[in-house]
């Protein structure tokens, strides 16, 4: 998903520069000079919420969270590629709404039907779909008017806009307006295209990194449960190896035949645990992005991997080596 919406953005944004505000955002006063600055093709002032949609599913009523983007629809596409669907993003008026392919899908409506949400703050609304979407990754799964969102939000801000130039305009005067507009504003942020897709795509990373810690802490219990497993039947092995050192096997042997075994049983995981996960994630991919191909980064794949390998190996040779201390004539009197 992160990867995806990485993607999107990188496609989805033909905004030549971006203004972000700080914690006030960027003032209504600011749009409005942005609207008459020479060289300007469209401005989208946006800002973000959280609505919740409800929807029958089986006879039960289901509630699902959103981000919602609010936007001026007056030259949206010309800094916005949505990657329309159907409908028209344009007719995004005080009572229209438009959706992602994946919130459509969910809550079974297409353009012209009518969803049930409820914004932000509670406030419920019935908008009629206007458009239905491809890069909700991106940009949220639901598009509403920017009056209606910073109307229905605590502090009321546009937290960012997006300005398109027109094809001949003069860029580097264009830039010196913006530039001195942002030192007139204190906390305004210029950037362009690249540098707030770069920024975004390290808001979805770190997000992805932050969702991961509560499944540290479910896989860290699950590695110890199986280290236990591996120690306690080897430690119950101690008469094997016993009979084996008075057979003749020397401790160098004994452990190369545990070697052997930690090879096979290691490698034998990581193929499992590697080919497992791969049906689902090509379905659940192509579902949320269009692509089926998974995005597996080779660093934290190798780290994955490398750390089960470590505690299967270990939890094999360390009670192996200790088992093998023993004399063996007392470690094959004794019955565990």
């Amino acid at each position: 998903m992160s990867a995806g919406a990485a993607r999107d953005i990188d496609r989805g944004v033909i905004a030549d520069h971006v203004l972000t505000g700080g914690p006030t955002g960027v003032p209504a006063t600011v749009v409005d000079r942005l609207r008459h600055l020479p060289g300007i093709r469209a401005v989208t002032p946006t800002a973000t919420t959280t609505v919740y949609a409800t929807t029958s599913m089986l006879g039960d009523i289901e509630v699902f969270d959103y981000l919602a983007l609010g936007v001026d629809p007056t030259g949206l596409r010309a800094t916005l590629d949505l990657a329309v669907r159907g409908g028209d993003p344009r007719a995004l008026t005080d009572d229209a709404v438009a959706l992602s392919r994946t919130a459509a899908g969910t809550l079974g409506a297409d353009v012209g039907d009518r969803v049930d949400l409820h914004i932000g703050d509670g406030t419920p609304l019935r908008p009629r779909v206007v458009a239905v979407y491809d890069r909700g990754l991106a940009f949220g799964d639901v598009l509403l008017p920017h009056d209606t969102v910073t109307a229905h939000t605590t502090d009321h801000r546009t937290e960012t806009v997006l300005v398109r130039a027109e094809p001949d305009a003069d860029q580097d005067a264009l830039r010196a307006a913006l530039t001195e507009l942002t030192h007139r504003h204190p906390g305004l942020d210029l950037t362009d295209k690249d540098a707030y897709s770069t920024a975004r795509q390290a808001t979805f990373t770190l997000t992805l990194f932050t969702s991961a810690l509560s499944l540290v802490l479910v896989y860290g219990y699950l590695a110890l449960a199986v280290a236990n497993t591996l120690v306690t039947t080897v430690s119950g092995r101690a008469r094997e190896l016993a009979l084996l050192r008075l057979a003749g096997a020397t401790p160098s042997q004994v452990l190369r035949m545990f070697r052997a075994e930690a090879v096979l049983l290691v490698g034998g995981a990581v193929l499992v645990g590697t080919l497992v996960p791969l049906p689902p994630l090509v379905t659940i991919g192509y579902g949320l992005t269009g692509h089926p191909t998974p995005v597996i980064p080779p660093l934290l794949y190798l780290a994955i991997t490398g750390t089960a390998a470590a505690v299967g190996t270990a939890s094999l040779l360390v009670p192996a080596r200790l088992s093998l201390r023993a004399n063996p004539i007392h470690a094959i009197t004794v019955r565990h």
